[in-house]
């Protein structure tokens, strides 16, 4: 009898250990789900973070993903080119990147039915609606959250003035290996239409090597009934000798480049970190985008798949100015509760057995 008493009183104990060890191990369960806020995880509208303002040489860039892209704060318009080579992303002056399209990656044949680009079997340079290793990937991108929340309409894109040994069409695919929608060109119309909360590429053709400057501007009315506009110009340097002069000779710019993953700045690279609601959208490769630009005169441009109507374009999914995540962060989240439900199940079991040898006692 006393035997039995002794057992049941440290049964008890025994017993309020392991349920202790359960309740922990829902506790870490659950505290894997509440994830620290990091960078990436910015509130809507967070400020970029700007570097000092500084001069420095252009850069000669030959590979990545790029946004020519129209952004607004308080009042005044910018146009600034997004770079993605690495992350977060950042914001630099268009003038400080030159955009080398060299022999081996981007010398092609003109093919047939495209005539008013350029005739059949010439050399051409192209930039592709969808990416190509060794040639730099340049978009356009009006997914700005100061866009999103003051704009009262699309956005006008217009090539202004144009420098360079050839001509320069800009313009989305067409179905049959013919040109599609034109957004701009040295021959053809001047303005494009882009849609708010839009990050799209179209195919760029220059027609002969050397050195190209593109003045492209960005307008767009605002909601309190004011017009806002600003240019920016773009730096090509086409061929191999022209880009051995490029980087010799680079030129100055003032640099004050902005480190930041706001409402542009899920952009893609491959389908990589793009950034719905409204004002980001996750990269589509070859699908039918939602997201459609306009000619001036009011024209929509199909979206399409890689070389059908529309060129690549992005099509919704997240929240504004926040990158599509996976991978260690929810790893370790399924482990911390995988470890969690293993030691509660563990707990019950000892339970269970105690129970099983007090009543053999």
């Amino acid at each position: 009898m006393t035997c039995q008493n002794r057992r049941s009183a440290r049964a008890p104990k025994s017993l309020s250990l392991v349920l202790a060890s359960g309740a922990l191990g829902l506790a870490v369960a659950g505290s894997s789900f509440v994830v620290p806020a990091q960078a990436d995880d910015a509130p809507q509208g967070a400020p970029c973070v700007s570097a000092p303002a500084t001069t420095a040489l252009a850069e000669v860039v030959a590979d990545g993903h790029f946004d020519f892209g129209a952004r607004l704060k308080g009042d005044t318009l910018d146009a600034v080119v997004k770079d993605d080579r690495s992350s977060p992303g950042s914001w630099k002056n268009s003038e400080s990147l030159i955009f080398a399209l060299s022999d081996a990656a981007a010398k092609q044949k003109m093919p047939a039915n495209m005539e008013k680009i350029a005739p059949a079997g010439s050399d051409v340079f192209m930039i592709g609606a969808t990416q190509v290793g060794g040639v730099p990937w340049l978009g356009w991108n009006t997914q700005d959250q100061g866009l999103a929340e003051h704009a009262d309409g699309d956005v006008t894109m217009t090539l202004d003035s144009f420098d360079g040994p050839g001509d320069m069409s800009v313009f989305l695919s067409g179905n049959f290996g013919s040109p599609g929608t034109d957004v701009f060109s040295t021959k053809g119309q001047k303005s494009y239409r882009v849609p708010l909360h839009t990050h799209q590429h179209g195919n760029w053709v220059f027609t002969q090597p050397g050195h190209y400057t593109a003045t492209v501007s960005y307008s767009v009315n605002l909601k309190d009934g004011r017009q806002v506009k600003v240019t920016g110009t773009l730096r090509f340097a086409v061929g191999d000798h022209a880009i051995e002069e490029a980087r010799a000779n680079p030129g100055t710019v003032a640099s004050a480049a902005q480190n930041c993953e706001d409402a542009g700045g899920a952009s893609a690279e491959q389908g990589g970190p793009a950034g719905s609601g409204p004002g980001h959208h996750d990269t589509q490769h070859g699908s039918g985008a939602e997201t459609q630009g306009k000619s001036a005169d009011g024209v929509s441009a199909g979206g399409g798949s890689n070389g059908a109507a529309g060129g690549h374009t992005n099509a919704a999914g997240q929240n504004p100015g926040q990158l599509a995540e996976t991978g260690p962060r929810e790893d370790a989240m399924i482990v911390c509760a995988l470890f969690g439900i293993t030691l509660t199940v563990c707990g019950a079991l000892v339970v269970r057995t105690i129970r099983r040898t007090r009543r053999s006692v």
